[in-house]
């Protein structure tokens, strides 16, 4: 497991997946994230590796999961589920 401080240019990302996770968790309807957008998130402007390990570790870290999988998602379409138990 990573760990960031609010200085790292990831935290974002964790914030912004917590925050999903939470809005799942209580039953809300969250909106199709895009792939763009979820390595911005992260400080990226590019699906690297090491940003692909970030995000999935903060999936993990939030019970989430991406639908399609993050590597075969298009640049513009994704959509962020809770993860299975």
């Amino acid at each position: 497991m990573m760990s960031l401080d609010q200085s790292d240019e990831g935290h974002e990302g964790y914030k912004r997946l917590g925050q999903i996770a939470s809005r799942l968790k209580a039953g809300e309807k969250v909106e199709p994230v895009m792939v763009r957008d979820l390595v911005r998130w992260f400080g990226a402007e590019y699906r690297e590796s090491y940003i692909n390990d970030l995000i999935r570790d903060a999936l993990f870290q939030n019970n989430l999961r991406v639908e399609p999988g993050l590597n075969q998602a298009r640049i513009d379409g994704l959509s962020v589920c809770p993860g299975t138990s």
